[in-house]
C-alpha cells in the first residue's frame, strides 16, 4: 500500500509520544527524528491527520473541535464529551485545515485558496466536506477568529443506518417507521425532518433514502453528508454554499432527469423556494431543517422561501398549503438519545394570511417515555385506522 513505511513511522512517532504538537509541524517532525519530512504537495495525499489522526479512526467518535492554538481539543464519542489534552501550535491547525480544503468535494478552482471557497469568505470561514463524504469541516483563519485558527469536524458514518436499525436504536417505533416507508414511497408526499444540531436529521434522511429501492432521485446538496452513487436510482449534486441561483438551476435541471424525488441536504435559505415549486409540479422533496419543534418549520419553510427573487409570502403560502406534507421531528435528551419526538402532519388547502399558523396536526408526540399517537393521519397515502 502507498505511504505504508511513512505511516507506520507516524503511527509509531504518535504511539511513543515522540511528536510536541506544540511547536511548528517541520520542527516536530525533525525533533521526533524524522529525516524526509514530506512537501506540502505531498502531504495532500498521506492519508494521516497529525494530533487527531486517533481519533478521526475512532469509529464512535463524531465530533471533533480544536478551538484555537494552545487549547485542548473537544471530542464528542457515543455522545460522551471528553478532553484531548494536546494543546495545539496554530501551524498545526493550519496544517489540517489545509488538508481538508485540499480534499475537498465540490466545485473548485484553486482547492487551496480560501477564496474559492464560499461567499463567506470575506469572514474567513470555509465549509465544505471531503471527497470521501467521512468529513464534513468549518475551519475560520485569523481575524474572525481573534485566538487564532479554528477547525469544527464531524464524522460521518462509514454507512448510514437502514430504517430497522434505527428501529432497534428506539430512534423511533415500528409503526412510525411503517408510516415513513409509506410516505417515501408515494409520488406525491414531501417529508420534512426537523430538529437541531446533532439530533439525527440527517441520519433518519440517509436511512429514507435507502428505502426508496428504484425510485429515481436527485440529491443537492452544499456540503457532501447524503450518500449518493446508487447503481441505478440517483444523481448528486454539490454546489457552492449559498447560491441561490445555483440551486435554483439545479432543481430546474434535475426536474428533466426523469426523476421521482429531490433530495435537499439541508433547507436553510431561498433555495426552498425551488423545493416547494418542484413539489407543486410532481416531484416530491425530501428534506432536513433546523427547528425547535415540527409546528414552526410551515412558517420557516414560507419565510425561507419568500426571500427568493420573483416571489411572495403569499405566493409561497398558496403553493405549500396545496401539498401533502409530513414533518419529522427529531431531538435528543439528557443522556444523547436521540429520537423522533414530533409528528406534523400539514391540513392540505388550508388558507391564512402570510405570517398566520399554519394548519397543521400533531399525530404523534413523544409524551411518558414514547411517541403516543394523538390523532390518525388523515391523507389517504398514511391509511391509518
Amino acid at each position: 500500500m502507498k505511504h505504508t513505511a511513512l505511516l507506520a513511522t507516524l503511527g509509531a512517532l504518535v504511539a511513543n509520544e515522540a511528536i510536541d504538537w506544540g511547536i511548528p509541524v517541520r520542527e516536530a517532525l525533525l525533533k521526533a527524528g524524522m529525516k524526509d519530512i514530506p512537501t506540502a504537495e505531498e502531504w495532500k495525499h498521506i492519508p494521516w491527520w497529525g494530533p487527531i489522526d486517533n481519533v478521526v479512526r475512532d469509529s464512535l467518535v463524531h465530533d471533533i473541535c480544536l478551538n484555537g492554538p494552545g487549547r485542548d481539543i473537544v471530542v464528542d464519542r457515543s455522545g460522551i464529551r471528553s478532553i484531548l489534552p494536546l494543546a495545539l501550535h496554530r501551524d498545526w491547525i493550519i496544517w489540517l485545515q489545509n488538508k481538508l480544503l485540499v480534499n475537498r468535494m465540490g466545485p473548485k478552482e484553486d482547492p487551496t485558496t480560501w477564496g474559492n471557497l464560499s461567499h463567506e469568505k470575506r469572514l474567513g470561514v470555509a465549509r465544505g466536506g471531503t471527497g470521501l463524504r467521512r468529513l464534513r469541516y468549518t475551519a475560520t483563519r485569523e481575524g474572525l477568529t481573534p485566538d487564532g485558527p479554528s477547525l469544527t469536524l464531524r464524522i460521518l458514518p462509514d454507512e448510514f443506518a437502514s430504517l430497522d436499525d434505527l428501529v432497534a436504536a428506539h430512534v423511533l417505533p415500528k409503526d412510525v417507521a411503517e408510516i415513513l416507508r409509506r410516505a417515501i414511497l408515494t409520488k406525491h408526499v414531501n417529508i420534512i425532518i426537523s430538529g437541531g444540531t446533532g439530533s439525527g436529521k440527517t441520519t433518519l434522511a440517509a436511512a429514507l433514502k435507502r428505502e426508496m429501492g428504484e425510485m429515481r432521485c436527485v440529491v443537492v446538496q452544499d456540503i457532501p453528508e447524503l450518500p449518493t452513487g446508487d447503481p441505478f436510482n440517483d444523481v448528486g449534486f454539490v454546489l457552492e454554499d449559498g447560491d441561490e441561483f445555483a440551486f435554483l438551476e439545479a432543481v430546474r435541471l434535475a426536474l428533466r432527469l426523469n426523476i421521482e424525488r429531490v433530495i435537499l441536504g439541508e433547507g436553510r435559505g431561498a433555495e426552498l423556494w425551488a423545493m416547494i415549486q418542484a413539489a407543486s409540479t410532481g416531484h416530491p422533496i425530501l428534506t432536513t431543517l433546523h427547528a425547535t419543534n415540527g409546528i414552526e418549520v410551515f412558517l420557516r419553510m414560507e419565510s425561507y422561501a419568500a426571500a427568493a427573487r420573483h416571489t411572495t409570502p403569499a405566493i409561497v403560502r398558496a403553493n405549500l398549503s396545496a401539498l401533502d406534507v409530513i414533518v419529522v421531528h427529531m431531538d435528543s435528551d439528557t443522556t444523547k438519545q436521540r429520537r423522533v419526538t414530533q409528528v406534523v402532519e400539514l391540513r392540505r388547502g388550508s388558507s391564512s394570511t402570510p405570517g398566520d399558523p399554519y394548519e397543521c396536526a400533531i399525530v404523534r408526540e413523544f409524551r411518558n417515555g414514547r411517541l403516543t399517537m394523538i390523532e390518525p393521519i388523515r391523507s389517504e397515502w398514511a391509511k391509518e385506522r
